[in-house]
């Protein structure tokens, strides 16, 4: 069986309770059927306690702010063209080590010593090229700014507009 690395960013703990950990790839070709026919069954069959019932597609449907946007499944990513850098945010929950360090979409950062293992949710600014850290003590509690480290991106950062689709769609 050919070798190959992959990095996959777990979108859920039941991602690796009931996918990662019940299923063996040889590499990343493997993985996307029976990816994409989990993801189908968490979003479409699944109905955690926290929805009251719903799935999350009947969650999102609900939505009635535009929030959410599902492509027709007739568009496709046009072949050759890079993914663009959109201006919005990415937020990311880590636990920081021994050392208060984290990483966040590939790159190291060190807080404060006072935050060694703590959870902290780090905040990409993506026009700003920033990423912002807080720490949140209790769920109660908001969440205080405890970083701001610089986070420079490759490449220009386009602005988002519907005509997204018309340039990078087909």
């Amino acid at each position: 069986m050919p070798q190959c690395n992959a990095y996959v960013e777990r979108f859920h703990g039941l991602c690796d309770q009931f996918f990662w950990t019940r299923h063996r790839f040889g590499c990343p070709a493997e993985i996307t059927q029976p990816y994409g026919e989990f993801l189908r069954s968490f979003r479409e069959e699944h109905s955690p306690e926290s929805l009251t019932g719903d799935t999350p597609t009947q969650r999102r449907q609900a939505l009635s702010d535009g929030r959410v946007i599902t492509l027709p499944q007739d568009m496709a990513w046009m072949t050759n063209r890079s993914l663009p850098l959109v201006s919005g945010r990415v937020h990311c929950l880590r636990r920081t080590n021994s050392q208060a360090r984290l990483e966040v979409l590939g790159r190291y950062f060190t807080l404060d010593p006072k935050y060694r293992r703590s959870y902290i949710r780090a905040t990409l600014t993506v026009a700003d090229q920033q990423v912002a850290f807080y720490y949140q003590q209790t769920f109660d509690k908001e969440p205080e700014l405890v970083g701001m480290q610089p986070f420079p991106l490759p490449g220009p950062i386009e602005s988002w507009d519907a005509s997204f689709f018309l340039k990078y769609l087909t």
